[in-house]
């Protein structure tokens, strides 16, 4: 976002100073646009597209790892849930339905 606010500040009329174009930089990533400060020029515009993109990508990011970090929890608590139905069901089991049983207590033990 730094460095995106070089360009802006150089080329844009309405940005006055660098504190502007950081200004115009942060409210573009972040998908607010106030209004206040638009671009006008053919590299401003280009330059807020990039930020637009690279803001989209960061939110994803985020909001990805968060989802990633609670459902990991989840996934383990239903390996276990699983396992303890299959031990209690070990009668019914197949033969490759045990070795597979096997395998995954094999990868808790490590």
């Amino acid at each position: 976002m730094l460095i995106s606010a070089i360009p802006l500040t150089f080329f844009e009329l309405s940005v006055k100073s660098y504190n502007d174009g950081v200004w115009l930089a942060i409210v573009t990533v972040t998908t607010v646009g106030y209004g206040d400060v638009s671009p006008e020029t053919l590299i401003g515009r280009i330059t807020s597209v990039y930020l637009m993109f690279f803001g989209i990508g960061l939110v994803a990011m985020i909001t990805g790892s968060i989802a990633t970090y609670f459902l990991k929890g989840k996934e383990k608590s239903n390996i276990k849930e699983s396992l303890k139905h299959d031990i209690d069901n070990i009668e019914n089991l197949s033969n490759d339905d045990i070795e597979r049983l096997i395998k995954v207590i094999k990868t808790y033990r490590d």
